[in-house]
This record gives C-alpha cells, sequence and structure tokens, in this order.
C-alpha cells in the first residue's frame, strides 16, 4: 500500500476491504471512518506485477 494510504489508516479510518485491483490498473482502497461510513480511495496500484 502506499505510504499516504497508510497513514490515513492509522489516524482517521480501518481498512474495509482490499485494496483491490479495479479498472484501467487503478486501485481501489475502501476505508470505514469513526462513524461508519464508507470512503473509497482510488489511484495507480503500487504493485509491480
Amino acid at each position: 500500500m502506499n505510504a499516504s494510504i497508510e497513514q490515513c489508516i492509522r489516524h482517521l479510518s480501518a481498512l474495509y476491504r482490499g485494496p483491490m485491483a479495479i479498472e484501467n490498473g487503478l486501485c481501489l482502497c475502501p476505508l470505514q471512518d469513526p462513524w461508519d461510513k464508507l470512503i473509497g480511495l482510488r489511484g495507480p496500484s503500487s504493485s509491480t506485477g
């Protein structure tokens, strides 16, 4: 996982599911905030393979 996503998880939320690969080489990381709302972070995958 990207370092900024890891920092967000530590300070603001909990990893809900994933990260998971989606279309066009992107990755989706759903997070759950302290009020049980889901937030989806989408961006390029950091994996190389």
